[in-house]
């Protein structure tokens, strides 16, 4: 990779690891609940920040190291050049196709159209040479993920919204939870409920075939955070032949509406090709909230979407 390419990748890390660490920052002003004076205050920000800040630029240089390895090992990036719009219905659903491009997606309840984006190329993809690919939202920056290591997450100029995701090996057979769907929607909306209380607004579970064949499971969790704020999780599950794949989407209610589809968008834009992935997980799959979700190789989307939203992890009470 050429110093310039590693330049504009650790020029993307940097703010965004600060994000990263200003949200570790709201959650200990919670904690303490206590009064401070304001230069007092704003004397102690700029000290964590300074220090934040020299750690994000130390790992930076892990960050490009990182990159390059991916790089190598048949992982690709999405180049950083001048972006066009992604268009006004970009992750719309529809009953009827207009212009542009849709993915197709059926269901009990007839056939969807959801609007591709204006400005998708074919580097708009994260792949996996030989092994996978999937659609991403042109110009996001990938990274770790903070709610737990063995996610990956892209955002889009702030640490919100932002889309989550992770590629575990399928042991649970193709399309499994088409076999008990309606236990699975019950025992998903159950943790929802579980989770968020009286806080939830609303909760929708779908199913859709595509047109190759598979088919995509799609979760969607409206909430309001302690503050009285609206957020929105979307969570997406993909089994194929070799892999199956959760993608989480969280996003606060105000905003571009159609990114709450983006999970279900690019689980149904997953392609598999056989190989063996590149990319691995280490240490065991121990995720938050698991006492109350069924589905032990993914992640529990709402514990995950409350700790974002409030800044805290969720302790069942």
């Amino acid at each position: 990779m050429g110093r310039k390419r590693i330049a504009i990748i650790i020029g993307l890390f940097v703010p965004s690891l600060l994000l990263c660490a200003c949200s570790s920052m709201r959650m200990i002003a919670n904690e303490r609940n206590r009064e401070i004076p304001v230069e007092a205050a704003m004397e102690e920000m700029a000290e964590i920040l300074e220090e934040k800040e020299e750690e994000a630029l130390a790992e930076a240089d892990w960050y490009a190291e990182a990159l390059e390895s991916w790089l190598m090992a048949g992982l690709t990036d999405i180049e950083q050049e001048e972006i066009p719009d992604k268009g006004e219905d970009a992750y719309k659903i529809f009953d009827e196709p207009g212009e542009g491009e849709y993915l197709v997606l059926l269901s009990e309840n007839g056939t969807r159209y959801m609007r591709r984006p204006d400005n998708r190329t074919d580097m708009s993809y994260l792949e996996s040479e030989g092994s996978f690919r999937f659609e991403i939202p042109v110009g996001w920056t990938w990274g770790y993920c903070e709610l737990d290591e063995r996610l990956d997450s892209f955002w889009e100029r702030e640490d919100i919204p932002c889309l989550i995701w992770a590629i575990e090996d399928n042991d649970m057979g193709e399309d499994a939870f088409s076999e008990d769907w309606e236990g699975v929607c019950a025992s998903i909306k159950h943790t929802a409920e579980t989770v968020f209380g009286e806080d939830m607004v609303e909760f929708t579970a779908d199913r859709y075939s595509l047109e190759d064949g598979g088919e995509v499971y799609n979760f969607r969790c409206a909430f309001h955070d302690e503050r009285g704020y609206l957020w929105v999780t979307s969570a997406a599950y993909r089994f194929a032949e070799r892999y199956m794949l959760e993608f989480i989407g969280i996003k606060k209610g105000e905003g571009d509406a159609n990114i709450e589809n983006l999970a279900l968008y690019t689980a149904a834009t997953y392609e598999e090709y056989g190989g063996d992935k590149a990319m691995e997980y280490e240490g065991e799959g121990n995720y938050k909230g698991m006492d109350i979700w069924d589905y032990k190789k993914f992640h529990n989307p709402f514990v995950l979407a409350y700790a974002q939203a409030n800044g805290k992890d969720w302790m069942e009470e």
